[in-house]
Protein backbone atom coordinates (compact mmCIF):
# COMPACT_ATOMS: atom_id res chain seq x y z
CA UNK A 1 0.00 0.00 0.00
CA UNK A 2 2.85 2.40 0.87
CA UNK A 3 4.54 1.70 -2.44
CA UNK A 4 1.28 2.35 -4.26
CA UNK A 5 0.85 5.74 -2.57
CA UNK A 6 4.46 6.65 -3.35
CA UNK A 7 3.81 5.78 -7.00
CA UNK A 8 0.81 8.09 -7.16
CA UNK A 9 2.68 10.89 -5.39
CA UNK A 10 5.52 10.43 -7.85
CA UNK A 11 3.09 10.83 -10.73
CA UNK A 12 1.20 13.83 -9.43
CA UNK A 13 3.46 15.66 -7.01
CA UNK A 14 5.14 18.97 -7.79
CA UNK A 15 8.33 17.19 -8.85
CA UNK A 16 6.47 15.45 -11.67
CA UNK A 17 4.24 18.30 -12.79
CA UNK A 18 5.91 21.70 -13.09
CA UNK A 19 3.72 24.74 -13.43
CA UNK A 20 2.18 24.85 -16.90
CA UNK A 21 2.35 28.36 -18.31
CA UNK A 22 0.13 29.56 -21.15
CA UNK A 23 -0.19 33.09 -22.51
CA UNK A 24 -1.39 35.25 -19.60
CA UNK A 25 -2.94 32.24 -17.78
CA UNK A 26 -0.85 30.16 -15.35
CA UNK A 27 -2.02 26.73 -14.17
CA UNK A 28 -0.39 25.07 -11.17
CA UNK A 29 -1.05 22.12 -8.88
CA UNK A 30 -1.08 22.46 -5.10
CA UNK A 31 -0.51 19.12 -3.43
CA UNK A 32 -1.57 19.83 0.14
CA UNK A 33 -4.53 21.43 1.86
CA UNK A 34 -2.33 24.11 3.47
CA UNK A 35 -2.10 25.75 0.03
CA UNK A 36 -5.86 26.41 0.20
CA UNK A 37 -5.34 29.53 2.29
CA UNK A 38 -3.76 31.24 -0.70
CA UNK A 39 -6.92 30.94 -2.81
CA UNK A 40 -9.64 31.36 -0.17
CA UNK A 41 -10.91 34.79 -1.26
CA UNK A 42 -10.64 33.96 -4.96
CA UNK A 43 -12.48 30.66 -4.38
CA UNK A 44 -15.52 32.44 -2.97
CA UNK A 45 -15.45 34.94 -5.84
CA UNK A 46 -15.45 32.07 -8.34
CA UNK A 47 -18.43 30.46 -6.62
CA UNK A 48 -20.31 33.74 -7.06
CA UNK A 49 -19.43 34.45 -10.71
CA UNK A 50 -20.03 30.87 -11.88
CA UNK A 51 -23.55 30.97 -10.49
CA UNK A 52 -23.11 27.69 -8.58
CA UNK A 53 -25.70 27.93 -5.85
CA UNK A 54 -25.18 24.66 -4.01
CA UNK A 55 -22.65 24.51 -1.12
CA UNK A 56 -20.99 21.20 -2.01
CA UNK A 57 -17.99 22.83 -3.65
CA UNK A 58 -17.44 25.41 -0.89
CA UNK A 59 -14.20 25.38 1.10
CA UNK A 60 -15.98 24.58 4.36
CA UNK A 61 -17.87 21.60 2.91
CA UNK A 62 -14.81 20.19 1.15
CA UNK A 63 -12.68 20.53 4.26
CA UNK A 64 -15.22 18.45 6.25
CA UNK A 65 -15.34 15.88 3.47
CA UNK A 66 -11.60 15.54 2.94
CA UNK A 67 -10.91 15.30 6.67
CA UNK A 68 -13.38 12.41 6.93
CA UNK A 69 -13.22 10.45 3.69
CA UNK A 70 -9.77 11.15 2.31
CA UNK A 71 -6.46 12.41 3.55
CA UNK A 72 -5.13 15.94 3.45
CA UNK A 73 -1.87 14.80 1.89
CA UNK A 74 -3.78 13.16 -1.00
CA UNK A 75 -5.35 16.39 -2.25
CA UNK A 76 -4.40 17.85 -5.64
CA UNK A 77 -5.74 21.30 -6.37
CA UNK A 78 -5.55 22.37 -10.01
CA UNK A 79 -5.81 26.15 -10.02
CA UNK A 80 -5.55 28.76 -12.77
CA UNK A 81 -4.48 32.37 -12.28
CA UNK A 82 -5.01 35.01 -14.94
CA UNK A 83 -3.40 38.40 -14.28
CA UNK A 84 -3.24 37.65 -10.51
CA UNK A 85 -6.93 36.69 -10.48
CA UNK A 86 -7.98 33.12 -9.62
CA UNK A 87 -9.98 31.95 -12.63
CA UNK A 88 -10.35 28.19 -12.05
CA UNK A 89 -10.20 25.61 -9.25
CA UNK A 90 -10.48 21.84 -9.70
CA UNK A 91 -10.03 19.90 -6.42
CA UNK A 92 -9.09 16.22 -6.77
CA UNK A 93 -8.23 13.42 -4.36
CA UNK A 94 -6.24 10.24 -4.91
CA UNK A 95 -8.21 7.05 -4.53
CA UNK A 96 -8.60 3.52 -5.87
CA UNK A 97 -11.68 2.10 -7.53
CA UNK A 98 -12.45 -1.60 -7.66
CA UNK A 99 -14.29 -2.55 -10.86
CA UNK A 100 -15.07 -6.23 -11.36
CA UNK A 101 -12.25 -7.22 -9.02
CA UNK A 102 -9.64 -4.99 -10.66
CA UNK A 103 -8.15 -2.02 -8.79
CA UNK A 104 -7.84 1.18 -10.81
CA UNK A 105 -5.71 4.16 -9.82
CA UNK A 106 -8.07 7.13 -9.76
CA UNK A 107 -8.33 10.81 -9.23
CA UNK A 108 -11.77 11.92 -8.11
CA UNK A 109 -13.63 15.07 -7.23
CA UNK A 110 -13.98 14.93 -3.41
CA UNK A 111 -17.55 13.68 -3.29
CA UNK A 112 -19.54 10.52 -2.56
CA UNK A 113 -23.07 9.60 -1.51
CA UNK A 114 -22.98 12.33 1.13
CA UNK A 115 -22.47 15.05 -1.51
CA UNK A 116 -25.56 15.53 -3.70
CA UNK A 117 -23.75 17.53 -6.41
CA UNK A 118 -20.24 18.26 -7.67
CA UNK A 119 -18.83 21.04 -9.82
CA UNK A 120 -15.55 22.59 -10.86
CA UNK A 121 -15.07 26.34 -10.66
CA UNK A 122 -14.07 27.92 -13.97
CA UNK A 123 -14.51 31.56 -14.90
CA UNK A 124 -17.52 31.75 -17.27
CA UNK A 125 -16.81 32.49 -20.94
CA UNK A 126 -13.05 32.41 -20.32
CA UNK A 127 -11.86 30.20 -23.17
CA UNK A 128 -8.19 30.74 -22.35
CA UNK A 129 -8.62 29.39 -18.81
CA UNK A 130 -10.80 26.51 -19.99
CA UNK A 131 -8.19 25.38 -22.52
CA UNK A 132 -5.32 25.74 -20.04
CA UNK A 133 -7.12 23.79 -17.30
CA UNK A 134 -8.21 21.09 -19.75
CA UNK A 135 -4.65 20.65 -21.02
CA UNK A 136 -3.31 20.35 -17.47
CA UNK A 137 -6.00 17.85 -16.49
CA UNK A 138 -5.17 15.70 -19.51
CA UNK A 139 -1.52 15.69 -18.46
CA UNK A 140 -2.52 14.71 -14.92
CA UNK A 141 -4.92 11.96 -16.00
CA UNK A 142 -2.27 10.57 -18.35
CA UNK A 143 -0.46 9.22 -15.25
CA UNK A 144 -3.47 7.44 -13.77
CA UNK A 145 -6.23 5.11 -15.01
CA UNK A 146 -9.37 7.06 -14.31
CA UNK A 147 -10.76 10.51 -13.50
CA UNK A 148 -14.08 10.41 -11.65
CA UNK A 149 -16.68 13.19 -11.40
CA UNK A 150 -19.84 12.04 -9.55
CA UNK A 151 -23.21 13.80 -9.54
CA UNK A 152 -22.62 16.40 -12.25
CA UNK A 153 -25.71 18.33 -13.23
CA UNK A 154 -26.38 18.64 -16.95
CA UNK A 155 -25.29 21.99 -18.39
CA UNK A 156 -22.89 24.50 -16.89
CA UNK A 157 -19.12 24.94 -16.77
CA UNK A 158 -18.39 21.49 -15.41
CA UNK A 159 -19.88 19.85 -18.49
CA UNK A 160 -17.79 22.21 -20.66
CA UNK A 161 -14.63 21.02 -18.89
CA UNK A 162 -15.58 17.34 -19.21
CA UNK A 163 -16.42 17.64 -22.91
CA UNK A 164 -13.11 19.40 -23.54
CA UNK A 165 -11.29 16.37 -22.10
CA UNK A 166 -12.98 13.82 -24.36
CA UNK A 167 -10.60 12.62 -27.09
CA UNK A 168 -9.07 9.50 -28.65
CA UNK A 169 -6.68 9.25 -25.69
CA UNK A 170 -9.33 9.92 -23.04
CA UNK A 171 -12.77 8.32 -23.22
CA UNK A 172 -15.59 10.20 -21.49
CA UNK A 173 -18.08 7.65 -20.15
CA UNK A 174 -21.42 8.18 -18.40
CA UNK A 175 -21.26 5.61 -15.61
CA UNK A 176 -24.75 6.32 -14.28
CA UNK A 177 -27.49 8.90 -14.88
CA UNK A 178 -30.24 9.76 -12.46
CA UNK A 179 -32.85 12.41 -11.75
CA UNK A 180 -32.94 14.71 -8.74
CA UNK A 181 -36.51 15.57 -7.68
CA UNK A 182 -37.35 18.89 -6.06
CA UNK A 183 -40.33 21.07 -5.30
CA UNK A 184 -40.81 24.81 -5.19
CA UNK A 185 -42.69 26.74 -2.52
CA UNK A 186 -42.60 30.19 -4.06
CA UNK A 187 -45.93 31.16 -2.51
CA UNK A 188 -45.09 29.64 0.88
CA UNK A 189 -45.70 26.28 2.51
CA UNK A 190 -49.48 26.57 2.64
CA UNK A 191 -49.59 27.62 -1.01
CA UNK A 192 -47.57 24.49 -1.85
CA UNK A 193 -49.98 22.28 0.13
CA UNK A 194 -52.99 23.77 -1.61
CA UNK A 195 -51.46 22.79 -4.94
CA UNK A 196 -51.10 19.12 -3.93
CA UNK A 197 -53.81 16.51 -4.29
CA UNK A 198 -56.42 15.79 -1.64
CA UNK A 199 -54.86 12.34 -1.27
CA UNK A 200 -51.48 13.90 -0.44
CA UNK A 201 -52.95 16.25 2.17
CA UNK A 202 -55.14 13.51 3.66
CA UNK A 203 -52.09 11.27 4.04
CA UNK A 204 -50.31 13.97 6.05
CA UNK A 205 -53.32 14.47 8.30
CA UNK A 206 -53.71 10.73 8.87
CA UNK A 207 -50.03 10.39 9.76
CA UNK A 208 -50.29 13.17 12.33
CA UNK A 209 -53.39 11.59 13.82
CA UNK A 210 -51.69 8.19 14.12
CA UNK A 211 -48.72 9.76 15.90
CA UNK A 212 -50.99 11.84 18.15
CA UNK A 213 -52.75 8.67 19.33
CA UNK A 214 -49.46 7.61 20.93
CA UNK A 215 -48.64 10.90 22.64
CA UNK A 216 -47.97 14.61 22.18
CA UNK A 217 -46.27 15.27 18.83
CA UNK A 218 -43.73 18.08 18.53
CA UNK A 219 -40.76 19.09 16.38
CA UNK A 220 -37.47 20.66 17.51
CA UNK A 221 -35.24 22.59 15.12
CA UNK A 222 -31.57 23.46 15.42
CA UNK A 223 -30.64 25.98 12.77
CA UNK A 224 -27.23 27.37 13.70
CA UNK A 225 -24.00 25.41 13.79
CA UNK A 226 -21.98 24.48 15.73
CA UNK A 227 -24.62 22.38 17.48
CA UNK A 228 -24.15 21.56 21.16
CA UNK A 229 -22.43 18.22 21.84
CA UNK A 230 -25.54 17.02 23.72
CA UNK A 231 -27.69 17.53 20.58
CA UNK A 232 -25.23 15.56 18.43
CA UNK A 233 -25.34 12.75 21.02
CA UNK A 234 -29.16 12.73 20.81
CA UNK A 235 -28.85 12.37 17.05
CA UNK A 236 -26.28 9.59 17.44
CA UNK A 237 -28.60 7.70 19.77
CA UNK A 238 -31.60 8.01 17.43
CA UNK A 239 -29.52 7.12 14.37
CA UNK A 240 -28.38 3.90 16.07
CA UNK A 241 -32.00 2.67 15.94
CA UNK A 242 -32.57 3.30 12.22
CA UNK A 243 -32.50 0.80 9.36
CA UNK A 244 -29.71 2.89 7.78
CA UNK A 245 -27.50 2.19 10.78
CA UNK A 246 -28.37 -1.51 10.61
CA UNK A 247 -27.17 -1.75 6.99
CA UNK A 248 -24.06 0.36 7.59
CA UNK A 249 -25.15 3.62 5.94
CA UNK A 250 -26.22 5.58 9.01
CA UNK A 251 -24.77 8.92 10.06
CA UNK A 252 -22.54 7.24 12.64
CA UNK A 253 -22.34 3.67 11.31
CA UNK A 254 -18.69 3.99 10.30
CA UNK A 255 -15.80 6.02 11.63
CA UNK A 256 -15.69 8.07 8.42
CA UNK A 257 -19.42 8.84 8.43
CA UNK A 258 -19.27 9.73 12.12
CA UNK A 259 -16.34 12.09 11.62
CA UNK A 260 -18.06 13.77 8.67
CA UNK A 261 -21.41 14.44 10.35
CA UNK A 262 -19.84 15.36 13.67
CA UNK A 263 -17.69 17.88 11.78
CA UNK A 264 -20.55 19.16 9.64
CA UNK A 265 -22.85 19.71 12.61
CA UNK A 266 -20.14 20.83 15.00
CA UNK A 267 -18.55 23.52 12.81
CA UNK A 268 -19.58 27.05 11.98
CA UNK A 269 -19.90 27.50 8.20
CA UNK A 270 -19.55 30.90 6.55
CA UNK A 271 -21.40 30.30 3.27
CA UNK A 272 -24.22 27.90 4.17
CA UNK A 273 -26.40 26.81 7.09
CA UNK A 274 -27.15 23.34 8.41
CA UNK A 275 -30.54 22.66 10.00
CA UNK A 276 -31.41 19.60 12.08
CA UNK A 277 -35.01 18.63 12.88
CA UNK A 278 -36.13 16.14 15.53
CA UNK A 279 -39.67 14.71 15.46
CA UNK A 280 -40.75 13.81 18.99
CA UNK A 281 -43.65 12.03 20.66
CA UNK A 282 -43.77 13.07 24.31
CA UNK A 283 -40.09 12.96 25.34
CA UNK A 284 -38.97 10.39 22.76
CA UNK A 285 -37.07 11.31 19.57
CA UNK A 286 -38.59 9.21 16.78
CA UNK A 287 -37.22 10.77 13.56
CA UNK A 288 -34.66 13.27 12.30
CA UNK A 289 -33.81 15.08 9.08
CA UNK A 290 -30.77 17.18 8.14
CA UNK A 291 -30.85 19.86 5.47
CA UNK A 292 -28.19 22.21 4.14
CA UNK A 293 -29.39 25.69 3.18
CA UNK A 294 -27.75 28.18 0.86
CA UNK A 295 -29.49 31.31 -0.37
CA UNK A 296 -33.11 30.29 -1.04
CA UNK A 297 -32.57 26.55 -1.60
CA UNK A 298 -32.68 23.75 0.96
CA UNK A 299 -30.88 20.50 0.14
CA UNK A 300 -32.36 17.63 2.14
CA UNK A 301 -29.36 15.53 3.04
CA UNK A 302 -30.24 12.64 5.35
CA UNK A 303 -33.17 11.39 7.38
CA UNK A 304 -33.91 8.44 9.62
CA UNK A 305 -36.49 7.17 12.09
CA UNK A 306 -37.03 4.60 14.79
CA UNK A 307 -38.75 1.65 13.05
CA UNK A 308 -40.83 1.08 16.18
CA UNK A 309 -42.86 4.13 15.05
CA UNK A 310 -43.09 3.24 11.35
CA UNK A 311 -46.91 2.84 11.46
CA UNK A 312 -47.34 6.63 11.80
CA UNK A 313 -44.94 7.46 8.92
CA UNK A 314 -42.40 9.48 10.95
CA UNK A 315 -40.24 10.14 7.87
CA UNK A 316 -43.16 11.88 6.17
CA UNK A 317 -43.97 13.91 9.27
CA UNK A 318 -40.44 15.15 9.87
CA UNK A 319 -40.05 16.08 6.19
CA UNK A 320 -43.32 18.03 6.25
CA UNK A 321 -42.31 19.86 9.43
CA UNK A 322 -38.84 20.71 8.12
CA UNK A 323 -40.24 21.82 4.75
CA UNK A 324 -42.62 24.22 6.47
CA UNK A 325 -39.82 25.48 8.73
CA UNK A 326 -37.37 26.31 5.91
CA UNK A 327 -40.15 27.74 3.71
CA UNK A 328 -41.11 30.15 6.46
CA UNK A 329 -37.46 31.25 6.55
CA UNK A 330 -37.24 32.16 2.89
CA UNK A 331 -36.46 28.91 1.08
CA UNK A 332 -38.42 28.70 -2.17
CA UNK A 333 -36.88 25.49 -3.50
CA UNK A 334 -36.33 22.17 -1.73
CA UNK A 335 -34.18 19.47 -3.36
CA UNK A 336 -34.92 15.94 -2.17
CA UNK A 337 -31.57 14.33 -2.98
CA UNK A 338 -30.32 12.07 -5.80
CA UNK A 339 -32.48 9.33 -7.28
CA UNK A 340 -36.25 9.32 -7.38
CA UNK A 341 -38.46 7.13 -5.18
CA UNK A 342 -42.16 6.61 -4.63
CA UNK A 343 -42.14 8.96 -1.64
CA UNK A 344 -40.15 11.65 -3.44
CA UNK A 345 -42.53 11.50 -6.40
CA UNK A 346 -45.37 12.39 -4.06
CA UNK A 347 -43.60 15.62 -3.10
CA UNK A 348 -41.86 16.73 -6.28
CA UNK A 349 -43.15 19.18 -8.82
CA UNK A 350 -40.02 19.11 -10.97
CA UNK A 351 -36.67 17.35 -11.40
CA UNK A 352 -33.31 17.72 -13.12
CA UNK A 353 -30.81 15.24 -14.52
CA UNK A 354 -27.38 14.43 -13.10
CA UNK A 355 -24.73 11.90 -14.12
CA UNK A 356 -21.62 10.23 -12.78
CA UNK A 357 -18.79 10.65 -15.29
CA UNK A 358 -15.60 8.65 -15.79
CA UNK A 359 -12.73 9.91 -17.93
CA UNK A 360 -10.83 6.76 -18.88
CA UNK A 361 -7.16 6.92 -19.82
CA UNK A 362 -6.87 4.79 -22.95
CA UNK A 363 -3.10 4.97 -22.65
CA UNK A 364 -2.77 2.49 -19.76
CA UNK A 365 -3.43 -1.28 -19.99
CA UNK A 366 -6.20 -1.15 -17.40
CA UNK A 367 -7.72 1.93 -19.02
CA UNK A 368 -7.74 0.24 -22.44
CA UNK A 369 -9.38 -2.88 -21.00
CA UNK A 370 -12.04 -0.83 -19.20
CA UNK A 371 -12.72 1.42 -22.18
CA UNK A 372 -13.11 -1.48 -24.58
CA UNK A 373 -15.35 -3.40 -22.17
CA UNK A 374 -17.63 -0.39 -21.66
CA UNK A 375 -17.74 0.37 -25.39
CA UNK A 376 -18.69 -3.23 -26.13
CA UNK A 377 -21.37 -3.19 -23.44
CA UNK A 378 -22.84 -0.01 -24.91
CA UNK A 379 -22.84 -1.55 -28.40
CA UNK A 380 -24.46 -4.72 -27.06
CA UNK A 381 -27.27 -2.77 -25.38
CA UNK A 382 -27.94 -0.72 -28.49
CA UNK A 383 -28.04 -3.91 -30.62
CA UNK A 384 -30.60 -5.46 -28.31
CA UNK A 385 -32.71 -2.32 -28.45
CA UNK A 386 -32.66 -2.39 -32.25
CA UNK A 387 -33.82 -6.02 -32.24
CA UNK A 388 -36.69 -5.10 -29.94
Amino acid sequence: MAGENELIQGCLGKQFMPDCIYPVCTVEIADSWKDMGEVCGGWERLEAVTGIEHPFVSLSWLECWIRSFSNFNKIHLVKAVNDKLLTAVVPLVQTRKNIKGINFQCLSFPANGHSPQCDVLVEPKDQLTLEAVSRTLREVVARTDLLVFPAVREGGNTMDVLRSLNSKRFLLHVEHSFEVPYFETGGGWHFFLEGKSKKFRRRLVESRQLAAERGTVSTEFYHTTPLPAAVIERLRDLDSKTWQHADGTGLFSTHQNSEFYTGLLGTRHQTFDVTLAFLRVDSADIAYEITVIRNSTAYFLKYGFDPAWSDCRPGVLVQAALSEYVSDRGCTRIELGPESSEEKRRWENNRFKSSNYWLINMGTPKGVALGLALTFRKWLKSSRCLKC
